[in-house]
């Protein structure tokens, strides 16, 4: 979470960076890129979805 990155990018760069630290650890490079494509969910696609609904349910768009 330290690297800036664009958001569609950011999962590509993420798991770049996961495999190179915890490849020396690990072999498991699946589990690795499981591990940090859920997190990636978790972060970015979970409380966009959330705003996005709050946002839509609000009377604001509403005529």
């Amino acid at each position: 979470s330290i690297i800036p990155t664009i958001a569609i990018t950011e999962i590509g760069v993420r798991g770049s960076v996961a495999l190179f630290f915890f490849g020396l650890v690990s072999n498991n490079v699946v589990g690795i890129l499981s591990a940090t494509f859920v997190m990636w969910i978790i972060n970015l696609v979970f409380p966009a979805l959330i705003g996005m609904i709050f946002i839509f349910s609000l009377k604001f768009f509403r005529k």
